[in-house]
C-alpha cells in the first residue's frame, strides 16, 4: 500500500479537493477514537461512516470492505485515496525543513535520559542537544527537582 508515488498529473482544484477530503478523513478517524470508541470497534466504523456519508464523502466507503474491486467506482475511489495520500505526504513533509530553523539547546546529557531513550535528541561531548519543541522536559525534570529539594 503507497509503496509508489503517483504519477498522474492533475489539477490544481482536483489537487486542493483531494487534500482537504484527506484532511476532513483523518479527523473523523480522530474524533470516532476522540469519542472513546475503542480504535476498529463497530461503534468506531460506525462513527466514521456516519461522518464519511453526512459530509459528501461516500466514494471512501467503497474502499472501507477491503475488497479490491474493479468497477469505475473503485477505482476512482482507489485513484483519490492513493493520490491523497501522497499529496498530504508532501505537504507534512516540511519537518525536514523546520530542522533548519528550530532553535536546540545544549545540556547535560543526565538531564535528559528519557530523552535520549526516545531517540529525541542529539549527543555529542556528553552534551545532549535539545530542539525547542522538548525543552519543557528539561524544564519540567528541572522544577520537580528543586522542588523535591525544598520539601526535603
Amino acid at each position: 500500500m503507497y509503496t509508489e508515488s503517483p504519477q498522474n498529473t492533475i489539477t490544481l482544484s482536483e489537487f486542493e479537493e483531494l487534500a482537504l477530503e484527506r484532511l476532513q478523513l483523518l479527523r473523523f478517524i480522530e474524533q470516532a477514537s476522540l469519542k472513546g470508541h475503542k480504535q476498529f470497534s463497530e461503534d468506531w466504523k460506525l462513527s466514521i461512516k456516519d461522518d464519511l456519508v453526512k459530509n459528501g464523502l461516500r466514494k471512501y466507503l467503497t474502499l472501507w470492505s477491503g475488497h479490491n474491486g474493479q468497477t469505475e467506482q473503485h477505482v476512482q475511489a482507489r485513484r483519490a485515496d492513493h493520490l491523497s495520500h501522497y499529496i498530504l505526504r508532501l505537504a507534512y513533509c516540511m519537518t525536514e525543513i523546520s530542522l533548519d530553523v528550530t532553535d536546540f539547546y545544549k545540556v547535560p546529557f543526565g538531564e535528559v535520559v528519557p530523552l535520549v531513550k526516545n531517540r529525541r535528541v542529539f549527543l555529542l561531548g556528553g552534551h545532549a542537544y535539545v530542539p525547542m519543541n522538548d525543552l519543557v522536559f528539561c524544564l519540567q525534570s528541572k522544577f520537580r527537582a528543586i522542588l523535591s529539594e525544598a520539601l526535603n
